[in-house]
């Protein structure tokens, strides 16, 4: 309210550029065995997820555990190759390539209403 001190009658407009990230195509799979080197982030959303791994520019495809809310990025350009020769097991994890992931920038105001100061 301070930078509207002065009018009777004032309506605030603050903004906020935020980044939206989306996906074209997922595939589920199971989680990896340990020889496939990854970044793990732990206690990210899958949106958040998809938007670290566009983010990273070495980043390939991107992992999401959601029973544990773990993120994995994998660096490997062959790696939809290892996890065809790797389908054994529960398929626990959702696999987006990087290529399938957009971010979109949003620009987003709020304004409150007319109030007295």
């Amino acid at each position: 309210m301070g930078f509207c001190r002065g009018f009777r009658h004032a309506i605030c407009m603050l903004s906020c550029l935020c980044q939206s990230a989306e996906y074209s195509n997922i595939r589920f799979g199971p989680r990896q065995d340990e020889s496939i080197e990854r970044v793990m982030l732990p206690n990210l959303s899958f949106k958040e997820c998809l938007k670290q791994c566009v983010l990273r520019w070495s980043c390939k495809v991107m992992g999401y555990f959601r029973a544990a809310l773990l993120c994995e990025l994998h660096f490997i350009s062959d790696f939809w190759d290892s996890l065809a020769r790797n389908e054994n097991g529960p398929r626990v994890m959702v696999y987006v390539q990087r290529s399938d992931i957009s971010l979109k920038v949003l620009l987003v105001y709020y304004s409150t209403d007319s109030f007295d100061i």
